[in-house]
C-alpha cells in the first residue's frame, strides 16, 4: 500500500470479507479513499488555476533551467505567435532574440522585445520571477504587448 501510494497508484483495495483482517482492510481502504480525494481536489484546483490564467491578458511562461516548459497560458502563445510550447529552443528559430531575452531576463529587471508578425511589430516586455515546483527552481515569466503604449 505504501509502495502505491508513493508512486501516486490509488486503483488497490483490499477485501474486506475475511472475518480476521475486516477492520484493518477496511481501514486501509478508507485511508485510500481520502488519498484519492485529495488528488482529485488538487487536480481540479491545477484545472481552475490554469483556466483563470488563460483569461488574463499578460502572458505567462513558467520555464526550467533547461529550457523546458511547465506551463504557458494562451496569451503567451498568442503573442509570441506559436500555437505550441514544451522548450524554450522551439523560440530560437522564430526569433532569437526573445529567445535570449526569456533565459536572460531575471527579477527587479524589465526588457522589451520587438517581434515582427505577418501584418505588424509587436513590443514585448518581459519581467520574470523565480518559485519552487517540485524542488525545482522555476522561472516565471510575464509577457506584455505594450505596443499600443
Amino acid at each position: 500500500m505504501i509502495d502505491a501510494l508513493e508512486d501516486k497508484e490509488y486503483n488497490f483495495r483490499f477485501r474486506e470479507k475475511r472475518l480476521f483482517d475486516r477492520q484493518l482492510n477496511r481501514s486501509l481502504n478508507r485511508v485510500r479513499g481520502i488519498f484519492e480525494k485529495e488528488r482529485g481536489e488538487m487536480r481540479e484546483k491545477e484545472l481552475y488555476f490554469a483556466n483563470m490564467l488563460d483569461h488574463v491578458k499578460t502572458g505567462i511562461i513558467a520555464l526550467y533551467s533547461d529550457g523546458r516548459i511547465e506551463f504557458s497560458n494562451n496569451q503567451a502563445l498568442s503573442i509570441m505567435g506559436v500555437a505550441s510550447l514544451s522548450n524554450v529552443r522551439q523560440l530560437k528559430h522564430i526569433n532569437e532574440q526573445l529567445y535570449n531575452s526569456l533565459l536572460q531576463v531575471e527579477p527587479e529587471q524589465e526588457v522589451k522585445v520587438t517581434l515582427f508578425n505577418e501584418s505588424s511589430q509587436v513590443n514585448i516586455l518581459l519581467s520574470a520571477s523565480y518559485a519552487k515546483i517540485k524542488g525545482c527552481e522555476v522561472k516565471i515569466v510575464a509577457l506584455n504587448d505594450i505596443s499600443s503604449q
